[in-house]
């Protein structure tokens, strides 16, 4: 079976501050990822930050899926790893904002993927570059268009 990484990243005009609240909103992330079809926080930190949800998504060539995600959050990052899947062996990543220092941000994402089924990397990695490139250019939209 292929395990999959694949990063990328791209400069959003808001602020540093914008885009961390943007990536500690977990539950919103359903308002900006169009192949997420659902999220439920299930569990929450004492600061009110989500620590596990309950995701389905619907990957195109791999079909739907519904998981669990635990979080991690440091002060311009957020951290995942999938804990219960019925497609994914494995998953884990990362949002990451840096302020330029001009009211912009770069976001940056970081994701490792192994499926559970045996699935070829040429079938793979394609998909997992869609779907990383698919989250920074929704983010900037979301951000710059609703944040903002």
């Amino acid at each position: 079976m292929a395990r999959i990484s694949t990063d990328g990243s791209i400069v959003v005009n808001a602020p540093v501050d914008v885009c961390v609240a943007a990536i500690k909103d977990i539950v919103g992330e359903g308002e900006w990822i169009k192949e997420l079809k659902s999220i439920e926080a299930v569990e929450h930190y004492d600061d009110g930050l989500v620590k596990k949800a309950k995701l389905t998504v619907d990957i195109v060539k791999l079909g739907s899926d519904t998981y669990f995600n635990e979080y991690e959050y440091g002060p311009n990052e957020m951290r995942y790893r999938t804990t219960e899947s019925s497609l994914q062996k494995e998953q884990f990543g990362a949002y990451k904002v840096k302020d330029n220092g001009d009211g912009t941000s770069t976001f940056s994402v970081e994701i490792t993927v192994e499926a559970r089924v045996p699935t070829p990397a040429f079938v793979l990695k394609p998909i997992t570059n869609t779907v990383m490139k698919g989250t920074l250019t929704a983010f900037k939209e979301w951000v710059e268009t609703s944040r903002v």
